[in-house]
């Protein structure tokens, strides 16, 4: 194995220091290279001058552009678009105007002491008696209470809407 590194060392201080003759490559034109240029790899202009093998490096060319400049933004491209055609707007016809929910619960029902049956309903968090011709806060008047149901109509409007009635509870006596 030392043997085998000492052959290595060898070869390198020989290569290193032998002293060949310069190889000089001759210069071509660029429109020979045309054809080798779309294969190769570099992107640069190439260059033309000859090379020696002893390190001397050729002279670059100024650059075209400072690589560090930032780039100039791109053109915007304008696509003038015919106009749409105006679509015929037709006016929407108002909706019919309607009543305001009657937001109205039977609350429940009483009979006075002259014998005439009150009924409450209940409106807004609170209590109110209702009887015939009564006109509650929200618009209604009461039209007609009968044993099932109580029929209000909407003043504005002279819209009915009808509230239903449970019927009155029988209560067992032993």
């Amino acid at each position: 194995m030392k043997w085998l590194l000492i052959a290595a060392v060898g070869l390198l201080l020989l290569n290193v220091f032998s002293d060949p003759a310069p190889e000089v490559v001759a210069p071509t034109s660029r429109d020979a290279q045309k054809p080798a240029e779309t294969n190769s790899r570099a992107t640069g202009p190439s260059v033309t001058m000859a090379l020696q093998r002893d390190g001397a490096r050729p002279m670059l060319e100024p650059a075209r552009r400072d690589p560090f400049a930032p780039a100039p933004p791109p053109v915007p491209v304008v696509v003038k678009a015919a106009p749409p055609p105006p679509v015929p707007v037709a006016a929407p016809t108002p909706a019919a105007p309607t009543a305001p929910p009657l937001n109205i619960a039977f609350a429940g029902r009483i009979v006075g002491p002259d014998g005439k049956q009150v009924i409450y309903v209940s409106f807004a968090e609170t209590s109110l008696p209702i009887e015939q011709g009564t006109v509650l806060p929200n618009g209604y008047r009461v039209e007609n209470i009968s044993a099932d149901s109580i029929e209000f109509n909407f003043l504005a409007l002279n819209t009915t809407a009808r509230l239903a009635i449970p019927p009155t509870p029988r209560y067992e006596t032993r």
